[in-house]
């Protein structure tokens, strides 16, 4: 349900931007064309409409509205990408490279025959594994005490296979027979919701069947992001029952063994179970299938992003090449007078600069609030970063000085004496 609940809210999304980028253009264009058609032609041919105060104040509320949406969009898109970023180099508690993940029932003539195989270096199976990860709550009473916890299970090379970090204790061994009746591990969840050292203590099933903790490990993430990692009690395979058989069958490949490894797993494969197609996928790409739906969104905030800076520097270049061509005469005499190019690149950027700052604080609440409520979405987040922002204000006054520099080069080369012979 969560699944389609995030599909869904994406594809509104989605909706949604093109919905308000459609809107916006043709904002901006209608907007303007009722607004200008309201005013009397000979009075605004006779007093200068260019140079009043209401085609000035149009003028900056449609520079200051394109730049506050394309601030709130560069904003937005630094997080995502930052997001994403820790997301695919977070320390997993795990070790996903060299792992396939074959979706069957635990068979233990399979495992035999897998394991024999030149370049494997383990073969388990768990039933908490990213992509696939079936289980139920349980209590668990310890110390006269009901807690609940997390069930999986696993098969005794499990861990080793996996790379799981171990904390406190050991992990499953045959060296210990006691191991398939009443042992079992804790992640760190768990150990701590129990508050204290666990190592040798007890924890019960039904207030009769007695299991001893012999290990802890640490969480590793077997969902996303946006899920959190439950207190879970790890017990061997066999001494829960089939109730709780895993189809993750892990195969743990030495370096540079996979393909060797593969060929070797179909031939197996195809001797036990003919007519039967064999599914089986890497750890790897599971955690990519995972954080699929992260990354499409940032590629769909990115194309928006690109699309309203767009917007916005057309905008600029046009107002900008409008206001040069009405100071040409202006910039002709300040050259005369001694200006340098600096001092001709400042008087035109002013203004321009000053409008895209306002825009820029504007828009920083409202994509505060955007992201803030994005980044909720995940129980492992960054916090917002302040760099976001101050990128999204920089990057801003660096394109519109480059915008506006153009148009004022033109007029700064331009010969003085023509735009003065008339005067």
């Amino acid at each position: 349900i969560s699944l389609w609940t995030y599909h869904h809210a994406v594809s509104t999304l989605w909706w949604q931007l093109i919905i308000i980028t459609l809107a916006a253009i043709f904002l901006s264009g209608i907007y303007p064309a009722f607004f200008l058609a309201g005013y009397d032609p000979v009075k605004v041919l006779k007093e200068n409409f260019s140079r009043g105060k209401s085609g000035i104040a149009l003028r900056n509320l449609l520079i200051i509205v394109q730049f506050l949406i394309a601030a709130i969009f560069i904003t937005g898109i630094l997080v995502i990408r930052k997001q994403v970023n820790y997301m695919a180099h977070a320390d997993l508690g795990f070790q996903p490279s060299g792992l396939i993940n074959l979706r069957v029932s635990y068979d233990r003539k399979l495992y035999i025959r897998i394991k024999s195989i030149p370049g494997v270096e383990y073969v388990g199976t768990t039933s908490q594994l990213m992509g696939n990860s079936p289980g139920f709550m349980k209590e668990i009473k310890y110390k006269d005490e009901n807690v609940n916890f997390n069930i999986a299970t696993v098969t005794m090379e499990a861990f080793n296979a996996m790379r799981v970090k171990l904390l406190e204790g050991r992990l499953f061994s045959p060296q210990y027979g006691q191991d398939t009746i009443n042992s079992v591990i804790l992640n760190k969840s768990a150990a701590k919701l129990l508050g204290e050292k666990v190592i040798g203590e007890n924890i019960y099933e039904n207030d009769s069947l007695q299991k001893h903790i012999v290990g802890v490990i640490a969480d590793y993430h077997y969902e996303g992001f946006d899920k959190k990692i439950l207190p879970t009690v790890y017990a061997l395979l066999k001494s829960h029952g089939p109730s709780l058989t895993t189809t993750n069958l892990l195969i743990k490949t030495s370096p540079g063994q996979y393909k060797k490894v593969m060929a070797s797993v179909h031939k197996i494969w195809n001797s036990l179970y003919p007519g039967y197609p064999m599914q089986y996928i890497l750890v790897n790409d599971s955690f990519r299938q995972v954080m699929g739906d992260d990354i499409r969104f940032q590629k769909i905030v990115s194309t928006f992003t690109l699309l309203s800076l767009i917007l916005s520097l057309m905008g600029i270049f046009a107002l900008s090449a409008f206001m040069t061509a009405r100071r040409v005469k202006e910039i002709s005499i300040r050259r005369i007078l001694g200006a340098s190019l600096t001092d001709i690149l400042r008087l035109l950027n002013t203004n321009f600069v000053v409008l895209v700052i306002l825009a820029n604080v504007l828009a920083w609440p409202v994509a505060y609030l955007l992201v803030k409520q994005w980044l909720n979405g995940f129980v492992y987040r960054i916090d917002v970063p302040i760099m976001a922002f101050i990128t999204a204000i920089i990057l801003s006054i660096i394109l519109t000085i480059l915008t506006v520099s153009l148009q004022a080069l033109k007029a700064v080369k331009a010969n003085p004496a023509d735009a003065l012979k008339y005067e």
